[in-house]
């Protein structure tokens, strides 16, 4: 195909180039015929004038003979004068003659004398001799002093002059009708010039252009073609490279067995579903089924039986979760399903309809049946706040553990109990400590879930040396039965090794062997109950252009949704900063502490409202009071879950600014 483009090119330059040296060489001939032909007319027009001029000159001589006959009637001045003249005019009549009887030019071109002028000039007229003859005979004139001659001379000049003028203007009226003649001949030169050079143009047209066109067409068509078929070619080799790349991509976050999604799948997921919860309080699910006693099924029946079962339970699952879910082979016979935007008790449902299913499904192999079970392990957002998948997926573990554990086939949720595996923090996000009744005497620390400053703890062996002082009433009066089913449930402000305040749920019962238990949940991690994600947004809809500090907080005393307001009083800058954090972390403590104070009336005291005037300060350091009204949130069933609180600036004498 490029041999054929290049051929084609190379015809066509050549056709180009003979066009063009046609023109070129017709217009060569063209200009250099009406040059020549320009050439003659210019020395015609020269033979005319001159021709023209010996004509006057012979009547100059004529007067001039005549009045220098008659000098004794002019001065010796005019005599002088005519003279000059009748010198002058006779040499010039003599050159003039020289020139159109010889033909040679002043500019030393010759002119070929046509047959009429060389007969008037040398024929039967002899017009080169008479004029010979009349101009140097005035000459004598002047060279006759004594003027012996004067008289034959005058009547020699009358006798010629008149004839002479005759033949002499015939002359100029011949080289007149020559000159036309010559024009006439530049004239059908230019006409034929034109007619060969459109008949040129219409042969290059019809013999040149018309076949170049045809191919340059063709050879359009043919790029044209060529391209097409490159960008198919290209076109292709990009359907079959994206393919190629769909599959690598599918291969490397797919499981080749099942299909069905990988870890490294896995991971990614469930990273974004606590990022959106986090954001935005969407609640998930996270379940893990693992096959019961696979190993088993490999020894009976071989590997490649034991694939098929992988496939079938992958089949089972799939088939059980919604559009907006995803199944993933975590490895080996562990299967994990992420939930998205599912409560807590519909996750229950879905976790225990697909164990009930993969229970009651028949494996047939050749002519032996079988059924398998698999174990469950359930982490739901609101009954545990995991930050890190790595977290997630230890929880979920722990949980699934405790199901095989339990005898199998069975579910087993997540709960606060399994928190075993949070990187270590100096408070402790959950932590299980055993002391006495007085908090004083460190008796334990369970090695295994702890994850507290160890080394602090046991040299102050003083559990109420890390809680804040107004709290400490709390734990003065232990109920008398307290146990792990129905535990003492408060929350903690404890100062850490750095003198923060960290917000922690406590859960204290006791066990047989006497020992307080306490349970630290961290407030950052515990559930936030009022996580729908329809009200959080209608809460920030309504916050959105209000003038008025206002604000929701969970359980935990921690901020769900503010105001834009509400955020120029603390340390941060936006409301999004603010979610998720207590008023310890936006606020100087001793502030933090009256509001903390507040809400306890709420939280703990149950309260319908409580009310009181505090201080505040905005982010240039001013001082100002507020009235601080907070209102608590019920659930269905009656229980507290959250407050939502309103500010209003007053001035120091306490009436409305």
């Amino acid at each position: 195909m490029n041999t054929n483009t290049d051929i084609s090119k190379s015809w066509i330059t050549r056709r180009y180039t003979l066009a063009l040296t046609i023109i070129a060489l017709l217009c060569t001939v063209a200009f250099y015929t009406l040059l020549s032909a320009v050439k003659s007319t210019n020395s015609t027009a020269y033979l005319v004038n001159i021709s023209g001029k010996q004509r006057m000159l012979s009547q100059h001589i004529a007067l001039d003979v005549y009045r220098f006959t008659t000098k004794n009637e002019i001065s010796s001045y005019e005599l002088n004068i005519i003279k000059e003249t009748l010198t002058r005019d006779a040499k010039e009549m003599l050159h003039i003659n020289q020139i159109l009887s010889t033909g040679n030019l002043l500019n030393k071109k010759n002119v070929t004398l046509s047959p009429i002028m060389k007969d008037m000039y040398f024929g039967d007229t002899h017009l080169a001799s008479r004029v010979y003859e009349y101009a140097n005979t005035a000459l004598l004139l002047i060279c006759d002093d004594k003027n012996i001659n004067r008289y034959k001379i005058k009547e020699f000049i009358d006798k010629k002059a008149e004839p002479l003028l005759v033949d002499l203007n015939k002359a100029v009226t011949q080289y007149q009708i020559e000159g036309e003649q010559d024009l006439q001949y530049i004239q059908l030169l230019e006409t034929i010039v034109w007619i060969l050079t459109l008949l040129t143009l219409l042969l290059e047209v019809i013999f040149i252009f018309q076949p170049m066109s045809r191919e340059i067409i063709s050879l359009g068509i043919l790029n044209d073609k060529t391209l097409e078929n490159l960008e198919n070619t290209v076109e292709l080799r990009t359907l079959n490279l994206e393919n190629a790349n769909h599959k690598l991509e599918h291969l490397a976050s797919h499981d080749p067995l099942t299909g069905l999604r990988n870890r490294l799948e896995l991971e990614k997921y469930i990273e974004k579903a606590i990022e959106h919860n986090k954001q935005h309080g969407a609640p998930y699910a996270v379940m893990m089924f693992d096959i019961d006693w696979f190993k088993s099924v490999n020894d009976t029946y071989g590997h490649d039986i034991g694939d098929k079962v992988l496939v079938e339970i992958s089949n089972i699952i799939n088939s059980s979760i919604r559009e907006n879910d995803q199944a993933f082979r975590a490895g080996g016979e562990e299967f994990v399903v992420l939930l998205n935007r599912i409560n807590f008790e519909d996750s229950i449902k879905v976790a225990q309809k697909i164990r009930e299913l993969i229970s009651k499904h028949l494996f047939q192999v050749d002519d032996n049946e079988f059924f398998k079970t698999v174990s469950c392990g359930l982490y739901h957002s609101t009954i545990l706040n995991a930050n890190t998948v790595k977290n997630l997926l230890q929880l979920i573990d722990t949980a699934l553990y405790q199901s095989k554990t339990n005898g199998r086939n069975r579910l087993t949720i997540v709960n606060f109990t399994m928190n075993t595996h949070i990187e270590k923090i100096v408070i402790p996000k959950t932590n299980i400590i055993f002391f006495d009744r007085t908090f004083k005497n460190l008796l334990e620390i369970d090695t295994e879930h702890i994850c507290i400053d160890t080394d602090k703890l046991s040299n102050e062996k003083d559990f109420l040396s890390w809680v804040h002082k107004d709290d400490l009433y709390l734990l003065d009066n232990l109920p008398i039965e307290i146990s792990e089913e129905e535990p003492y449930k408060t929350t903690l402000r404890l100062i850490n090794s750095d003198n923060k305040i960290d917000i922690c749920r406590v859960n204290i019962f006791e066990r047989e062997e006497k020992k307080i238990v306490i349970n630290l949940e961290h407030a950052s991690l515990l559930a936030k109950k009022i996580s729908d994600a329809t009200l959080l947004i209608a809460f920030q809809a309504m916050l959105e252009n209000t003038n008025d500090y206002i604000y929701f907080k969970d359980l935990n005393h921690i901020f769900i949704a503010a105001s834009k307001s509400l955020v120029s009083l603390t340390s941060v800058e936006t409301r999004e900063e603010l979610v998720g954090k207590t008023d310890y972390d936006v606020f100087p403590y001793e502030m933090a502490d009256e509001y903390f104070k507040l809400e306890r009336e709420v939280f703990d005291n149950g309260v319908s409202v409580a009310q009181k005037l505090q201080p505040t300060l905005d982010k240039d350091g001013n001082k100002a009071w507020v009235d601080n009204r907070k209102y608590p949130i019920y659930d269905e069933s009656g229980e507290v879950i959250g407050l939502f609180g309103i500010a209003r600036i007053v001035s120091d004498n306490g009436s409305s600014s």
